[in-house]
């Protein structure tokens, strides 16, 4: 019997729900919490959905939101100047030819899912035309997005504490992901950056994690982190990459390169300036140049890894000092195995 009532509570409280949906028909403003419901595919020339209040959930149902290509006009734009907007869930909807899809500025605690946001592609270089953009917020969960054919698929500026999960950001003209101006503590996972220029970018943000995500055939680099400090890659898989597959500079520190396969890049993975770096077991094999390249760096660990049918060196150190090479299988690349420019090891 408590189970039957327990059954039934939750259906009452589910058809109280959708009961008080408010359904939208046209493009509008939302300064009211509540659950918000589009019943109808909307296009205009001006910014649609503009949500200006907290406790707010607005489901899409599938129908689509369409710009006409104007600049600083999006699909649906998350803020209020005079307060911190929290508790906001975007799903199910489909968003083209605006600046950005999806702006949330300013803004905490918000829930993005099932979004398609593509052909986002007007606005100057200020504007950074985007599947999906956020400044300044914290706690976003982006979960089962697809980001594609945008100029970027999905920029983080100053956000904090925040997941990218299950997500697409394929083919757009600059990155599929970028990190950026102190974007710290994120986690992307199982998401996947193929065919734009770089596939992630992560600039001056500390303490993100890249796992079970893939990151490969993009027109320059896989993965680019610059002046950013310890983030960890695990399980990546960085393929066929027209520059480097892993590019870390620009005084990075801290680095964790592991368990990944890095392979059929122009270089493997490249250290430029940037010190305690540890690769550790992965798979390096068959890039054009170099394996493993690191450049006026110390304290690097190059440990257990398979580096093999590089068409150059395998690890190539330059002006690099108190290293550790050790326990990795390095074999048929075509100049030498191991080479120390201008280098040392630690004992």
């Amino acid at each position: 019997m408590k189970a039957i009532n327990f059954i039934l509570l939750m259906f009452f409280f589910l058809t109280l729900d959708v009961v008080h949906a408010t359904d939208i028909t046209s493009c509008t403003t939302i300064s009211s919490p509540g659950y918000y419901r589009l019943v109808d595919d909307l296009s205009s020339s001006g910014t649609c959905i503009n949500i200006t209040s907290s406790d707010v959930i607005f489901d899409g149902n599938g129908h689509s939101i369409t710009g006409t290509d104007l600049d600083d006009t999006y699909g649906i734009y998350v803020y209020n100047s005079a307060q911190t907007l929290t508790n906001i869930t975007l799903k199910n909807v489909v968003l083209s030819h605006w600046n950005r899809g999806i702006y949330i500025r300013n803004s905490g605690d918000v829930a993005i899912q099932n979004i398609t946001s593509l052909l986002n592609t007007v606005g100057t270089s200020t504007y950074y035309s985007s599947g999906i953009c956020s400044t300044s917020s914290y706690n976003l969960s982006i979960k089962d997005a697809n980001g594609s054919y945008n100029d970027y698929g999905i920029l983080f500026w100053n956000v904090e504490n925040s997941s990218i999960k299950n997500s697409i950001f394929d083919d757009n003209t600059y990155y599929g992901i970028w990190l950026r101006s102190d974007s710290d503590n994120n986690i992307i996972e199982d998401t996947s950056t193929l065919n734009n220029r770089d596939g992630m970018r992560v600039t001056s943000s500390e303490n993100i994690t890249i796992s079970n995500s893939n990151a490969s055939y993009n027109s320059r680099y896989g993965i680019v982190m610059r002046s950013s400090n310890n983030n960890i890659l695990e399980n990546v898989t960085v393929l066929g990459n027209t520059n480097y597959g892993v590019y870390i500079y620009d005084d990075s520190e801290n680095i964790t390169i592991s368990n990944s396969n890095i392979n059929n890049n122009y270089h493997g993975i490249y250290i430029y300036e940037s010190n305690n770096t540890a690769i550790k077991n992965n798979s390096i094999n068959k890039n054009e140049y170099y394996g493993v390249w690191v450049y006026g760096s110390s304290n690097a660990t190059i440990l257990e890894n398979k580096i093999n049918g590089n068409n150059q060196h395998g690890i190539y150190l330059q002006d690099t000092i108190l290293s550790i090479i050790s326990e990795n299988k390095v074999k048929n690349n075509i100049y030498y195995g191991i080479w120390l420019y201008n280098s040392n090891l630690t004992n």
